[in-house]
């Protein structure tokens, strides 16, 4: 069961360990799914960033592995993943990496459907693990 600290509509704050674990599950039935162990943060300093990836190939796709940015509170010790919060607010997610898809002759990026690939899966392991 995930300890999920703050739910707020359309989104959660959980620990990073938590979204490890969430991201194990999906692995099991999803693609693969997995965090940058490197955060990068913003240049005030106050909120920073992991990238989360996915990657499960489609017939239509050229590249299968898209990423998101997600918004994690400062701690003293980064590698307190029990202390350090994930933000999983659409508002706030940002996506990093680009999926690329083809249509007829042409190469194309598709942010909805990034983001449904994304989203979607996310949004219930998580719903389902928080009874």
């Amino acid at each position: 069961m995930l300890t999920v600290s703050y739910e707020i509509q359309d989104g959660f704050t959980l620990s990073l360990a938590d979204l490890r674990r969430v991201l194990d599950d999906l692995r099991r039935e999803q693609g693969r799914w997995w965090l940058d162990d490197l955060l990068i943060l913003h240049l005030n300093g106050d909120v920073g960033r992991i990238e989360v990836f996915h990657s499960l190939a489609g017939p239509d796709q050229v590249t299968d592995e898209i990423s998101f940015l997600v918004p994690v509170t400062p701690t003293d010790n980064l590698a307190d993943e029990e202390h350090t919060m994930a933000c999983l607010h659409p508002e706030l997610i940002e996506p990093q990496t680009e999926g690329l898809y083809l249509e007829g002759d042409r190469v194309l990026m598709d942010f909805i459907t990034d983001w449904d690939r994304f989203w979607n899966p996310l949004r219930r392991a998580i719903d389902q693990s928080n009874p």
